[in-house]
């Protein structure tokens, strides 16, 4: 006689809590990931101003990008703070059925750890806390603990699968596999943008560590008023600011590191035509040596800007210097720029004092460089 069951057997249905995500981690999930992507963009569009240049170039801009990200950042801060006391409340408050319970296969003992279980888990190691208040695996809230929590996402990383396995009720391996899909996608996310954003503020202290570098072996002096605005590039490395020649005419001067030559820089902020220029400069020679001569004088066009350049010969005290001086004459007023040496050292620094008046410049500046402040 075949026997037939009067009723059919229970049936277990999987339950919300391991099936899928439930709805309160997507609570306490949702301002964490805002924070992330804001915090992360707002890193990104700074380093991005910073890697080429351009900080400061459109302050409007700057100020609506940082404004926007600043109070989005606050919003989801507040968010963060209310979401996630909530999404656990909510989380803990779901109470589901003796049917909707799984059941426990495991009949080694809850100790038991199938070999197909360990293994590396990325929502643990990068979702963590939130990872682990969803699998009830506490041990993952030590990630708050300082000092510990550089380290702790590892850890969770590689012993997530067998805390969480032994904490909840799995039909099988293959469920529980299942059930961390959703949250490796997420934890490589969490771990991911961290990553990029390290990288981007890296990539930017690296710029401005080179900057600083460069700075020893490139320079930069500006100036700039209502008539009259200059830059003067010049190599570090072989020149110095000094004040030890100029006197209270004088805007900027520089020293060469190896020697006794100087350029200086006189900025007059009345027009005068280039040869008012030139006289005034021979008058100057007049008045401070009575033995000079003038070797090269020639009007030249360099960078857009008509210039005057006057080679001299003059005997001080009992030395004999050499000048290599340009004069530019503007609307907004004219400029001096001096260089000199020993008379005997001039064929060794001739290439210097050229190349630091061929990097000067008259009006806007085409390049980006740091700016020199004068001491």
């Amino acid at each position: 006689m075949e026997y037939k069951p009067t009723s059919s057997p229970p049936t277990t249905n999987i339950g919300p809590q391991t099936r899928s995500v439930h709805w309160s981690v997507w609570v306490m999930l949702s301002p964490a990931v805002g924070l992330l992507i804001t915090g992360a963009s707002l890193l990104a569009f700074h380093s991005f101003l910073e890697l080429t240049g351009t900080v400061g170039k459109y302050p409007q801009l700057e100020a609506l990008v940082s404004t926007f990200f600043g109070g989005l950042f606050v919003l989801l801060s507040v968010l963060f703070f209310i979401c996630v006391p909530l999404g656990i409340i909510a989380y803990f408050s779901k109470t589901p059925s003796v049917q909707q319970r799984p059941s426990q296969t495991n009949t080694q003992g809850s100790t038991h750890v199938p070999p197909e279980i360990k293994g590396w888990n990325w929502g643990a190691a990068g979702m963590t806390f939130i990872w682990g208040i969803y699998h009830r695996v506490w041990l993952s809230l030590l990630v708050f603990v300082p000092f510990l929590s550089g380290i702790w996402w590892i850890v969770l990383g590689i012993k997530g699968n067998e805390w969480a396995w032994k904490k909840g009720q799995w039909t099988s391996v293959e469920e529980f596999k299942k059930s961390q899909v959703s949250w490796r996608t997420w934890g490589i996310i969490f771990l991911l943008f961290p990553l990029i954003t390290f990288s981007l503020a890296l990539t930017s202290v690296l710029k401005n560590g080179i900057d600083k570098l460069n700075n020893f072996t490139s320079g930069v002096h500006s100036y700039q008023s209502e008539e009259i605005e200059y830059n003067l590039v010049y190599n570090a490395s072989v020149w110095s600011p000094s004040n030890l020649v100029g006197g209270d005419e004088t805007d900027f001067e520089l020293q060469h590191r190896e020697s006794d030559t100087y350029a200086i820089i006189i900025i007059n902020e009345e027009h005068f035509g280039l040869e008012a220029i030139r006289e005034n400069a021979i008058k100057n020679f007049e008045d401070f040596t009575d033995n000079f001569k003038v070797i090269n004088e020639e009007y030249d066009v360099y960078k857009g800007k008509q210039i005057l350049e006057i080679e001299v010969l003059a005997d001080v005290e009992q030395d004999q210097f050499h000048y290599l001086n340009w004069y530019a004459s503007e609307p907004e007023g004219s400029v001096q720029m001096s260089t000199f040496t020993f008379a005997e050292k001039f064929p060794d620094r001739e290439e210097d004092m050229r190349a630091l008046l061929n990097s000067f410049q008259i009006g806007e500046e085409d390049s980006s460089s740091i700016i020199y402040n004068q001491p």
